[in-house]
């Protein structure tokens, strides 16, 4: 399994076509899960965790932690419809099974303080 992290900030309050990271601005983190195998080997229950409780000024956004959504590459990611969780700084969801060849997500927002 191959992961990637893309982050890219959706809005700022200011500039709708080329926002900031100033503070009220929400990132959305999209982490992507590709099973790179070329036949067979579907992979399951595969649970994805991300601890933000380190990071300095931001602050999660309710309800925002989406599982099995799409990644088309670079920093187009779109949010799946099933919930994933967020508890003590740690968002986690549980993707469905990944046949070879294909990517699910997890994502989530934050917002800057």
């Amino acid at each position: 399994l191959l992961g990637e992290q893309i982050v890219p900030i959706t809005v700022d309050g200011v500039s709708a076509t080329n926002p900031k990271a100033v503070p009220g601005a929400v990132i959305e983190y999209c982490i992507a899960v590709s099973n790179a195998a070329t036949a067979g080997g579907t992979a399951t229950g595969i649970t994805v965790t991300d601890n933000i409780s380190g990071i300095t000024d931001v602050t999660y956004v309710a309800s925002s932690a989406k599982v099995d959504g799409s990644y088309t590459g670079g920093a187009t990611c779109t949010p799946g419809a099933t919930n994933g969780s967020e508890a003590a700084g740690v968002v986690s969801g549980t993707l469905s099974d990944i046949a070879p060849g294909e990517t699910r997500t997890l994502t989530f927002r934050v917002t800057i303080d």
